[in-house]
């Protein structure tokens, strides 16, 4: 099968990181394309790119602001997709991250004309009028009508996102687009939704178990200058500054640990100012696109902490469990399916103080933080590796394939 991945970007947050490692899993008689709206050029002769990030930057607020602008870029990119799907005679397209910038409604539709069309479903988009997270807002229940929230990524006119949920609801009744949630948090959302259940299934994400395993912690504090007597919490986001990333409680949670002196902060991720940690060292790494790299600095920290107040099923949680270190999160969206109470720390309430008390309580007792790392690493290899979820989309791929050629006999 020759399979083409849709997706905004090459790189960065969790959507890109699935699509690379599904891109890259080839296997026998198979070949893989990808095409991203925004990307870097590389060696790579199967990858496209309409705009560079440095480009695309320039444009955005342009894009935001002029809806027509928009529709253009739309429309010339739904032609280099097509031109991809005919010269490369593609079999099935994998759409992941599209929002409002990749392909409209009425953009998929087309691709369904030439062949089955999966679609993961790395947010709420797909079940909205506009918003990727919809916080306490339940309108996507009863069709996103007089929305509050239209300035909120990525940004509409008031009259779009009533329009928007049915165009979408109308286009989850096609035969042959096949909806994937990786977490069944969104699956169980988008069922309560109405907005369609036709073809909609589950798919964990998965990690690179490869790429991602223990190592040995006094080793990987070496290789990084990092000291052995000092206990390190870990944050990583693609935009540090996301407020859904939760960045301010962490910062909040360790001005109630400041008696702790050995404890220091690891930030990994795009980060736009500067960062206290109120007496506790913050060491901002940056984005960091080794994956190497960034295996040894997630065994090298003692816990990893993701406060994110929304999240679906994020791949940084399963990369740490992989490299043995425990999480604790806040039990929001997928992220309670990853963790349980034997491999990682779930806390309830959405509250620095709670999270202040879990990071606590981990790091008082070293032998049960070695116990929970090595259930952590052993939860992920045994329900999210990349080899697993593969399998179960390659399944997918086929069974729209062979549906799709039935349906013309």
């Amino acid at each position: 099968m020759n399979i083409l991945y849709l997706n905004l970007y090459d790189k960065f947050g969790g959507a890109e990181k699935i699509c690379n490692l599904l891109y890259h899993q080839l296997t026998q008689g198979d070949v893989h394309y990808r095409f991203v709206l925004v990307g870097n050029k590389d060696s790579d002769k199967n990858s496209y790119s309409l705009f560079s990030p440095h480009v695309f930057k320039e444009m955005e607020e342009y894009l935001i602001r002029y809806d027509l602008l928009k529709k253009m870029v739309r429309i010339l990119v739904l032609a280099s997709i097509i031109r991809i799907i005919l010269v490369k005679r593609i079999d099935v397209v994998h759409l992941h991250n599209t929002h409002d910038y990749l392909i409209s409604c009425k953009g998929i539709k087309l691709l369904l004309k030439f062949g089955p069309v999966v679609w993961t479903l790395h947010d709420m988009w797909s079940m909205t009028g506009n918003c990727t997270y919809s916080a306490k807002c339940v309108k996507w229940k009863e069709g996103c009508r007089k929305c509050k929230n239209l300035s909120a990524y990525s940004a509409l006119s008031e009259d779009l996102p009533e329009r928007r949920y049915l165009q979408k609801k109308a286009l989850f009744q096609e035969n042959h687009l096949y909806r994937v949630c990786p977490s069944k948090w969104l699956y169980n959302m988008i069922k309560e939704s109405g907005i369609g259940e036709k073809n909609l299934l589950w798919i964990p994400n998965g990690v690179d178990l490869e790429s991602f395993r223990k190592i040995d912690k006094k080793t990987a504090r070496k290789k990084h200058h990092l000291s052995e007597n000092k206990k390190y919490l870990l944050f990583i986001a693609a935009s540090v500054n996301n407020k859904k990333k939760g960045m301010t409680y962490l910062l909040e949670a360790v001005k109630m640990l400041n008696d702790m002196k050995e404890l220091e902060i690891l930030i990994i991720g795009d980060i736009k100012y500067k960062i206290s940690g109120n007496g506790i060292p913050v060491h901002c790494l940056g984005y960091i696109p080794d994956q190497k790299v960034l295996n040894e600095i997630y065994a090298a920290a003692d816990l990893f902490i993701l406060p994110s107040i929304e999240d679906n099923f994020p791949c940084t949680t399963l990369e740490a469990m992989a490299s043995g270190t425990p999480v604790i999160a806040f039990k929001v969206g997928g992220i309670a399916e990853q963790l349980d109470d034997e491999s990682g720390f779930l806390v309830e309430e959405i509250l620095s103080r709670e999270l202040a008390k879990k990071i606590r309580m981990a790091l008082s007792d070293q032998e049960s933080l070695s116990d929970i790392s090595e259930k952590a690493h052993k939860r992920c290899v045994d329900l999210f590796s990349a080899d697993s979820m593969n399998d179960k989309y390659r399944i997918l791929y086929k069974k729209a394939l062979k549906k799709y050629r039935s349906s013309f006999k």
